[in-house]
């Protein structure tokens, strides 16, 4: 009687924990569960749904206080955190809405503040894909063109890890506008490190603007230093800054030899 008392209980005991393992994944649905489709819009299983995620969004453009944009943005941060398919579906909602919001940062309010902590959310979500985005909008300003704080799309660009550094190369060697160019060294120097390094040194000899070739100059020069090698030293800071004010005339344009 005593094993078959014990074989009783243990099977007893197996459908007690089947029953609990039942009713948490009720509760908490397994997160690569794949999405499904109601009334047009995907929804992502232990996601908030799209919906959701671009109310949040207006929300933060639109609150009155700065304490709601900060519990807004901490609350997105949390969702990003869930799983990749959340911070997925985060990080291309954000970019969509910073695409089509007003550039004019200095009138519309709603629009500097999605960019002011938008921007911020994507510097956190280290959002490498947004990097696009950035560079379309570098010269986005809230009014004051200089310092480039002010400049929400470059502080974002300039934040990004080494892996951003691919989509910043591509705008120096593509040519084009020499701002975006300037920007794009900036963003370089601010990053820092051999890659960087190696790329405005690859790009110094071919440069044709005086402006950008100053800055990819200055920016060597600053790395070269005993306190943080490859970087932006804080002793160096200042004076490297100021190199990106110049504004050269298209006549001192460097003609470069083709023999």
């Amino acid at each position: 009687m005593k094993p078959l008392f014990c074989f009783l209980m243990t099977i007893a005991f197996v459908l007690v924990l089947v029953a609990i393992s039942a009713e948490k994944s009720k509760k908490f649905p397994n997160r690569l569960t794949a999405s499904t489709t109601k009334n047009g819009e995907t929804s992502i299983p232990g996601c908030m749904t799209q919906a959701e995620v671009s109310d949040a969004l207006q929300r933060l453009a639109t609150s009155d206080t700065t304490t709601e944009q900060q519990t807004i943005s901490g609350t997105l941060r949390d969702e990003a955190s869930q799983s990749v398919a959340c911070r997925k579906q985060l990080v291309t909602l954000l970019i969509s809405k910073l695409e089509k919001t007003d550039r004019d940062l200095l009138l519309n309010r709603p629009s500097f503040f999605l960019w002011h902590y938008g921007s911020k959310l994507l510097i956190d979500l280290k959002a490498v894909e947004a990097m696009d985005l950035f560079i379309t909008n570098f010269d986005l300003h809230d009014g004051t063109p200089f310092p480039f704080n002010h400049h929400p799309a470059l502080v974002a660009a300039a934040s990004m890890s080494e892996e951003a550094i691919p989509a910043l190369k591509s705008v120096l060697d593509r040519g084009g506008d020499d701002s975006t160019r300037r920007y794009a060294v900036f963003c370089l120097a601010q990053i820092g490190g051999t890659v960087a390094k190696q790329v405005l040194h690859d790009r110094l000899a071919s440069e044709t603007n005086c402006c950008v070739r100053n800055c990819i100059r200055a920016s060597l020069e600053a790395f070269e230093n005993r306190t943080f090698p490859d970087h932006i030293s804080d002793e160096n800071r200042t004076e490297w800054y100021t190199t990106f004010m110049c504004e050269c005339d298209a006549a001192l344009r460097i003609k470069i030899s083709t023999n």
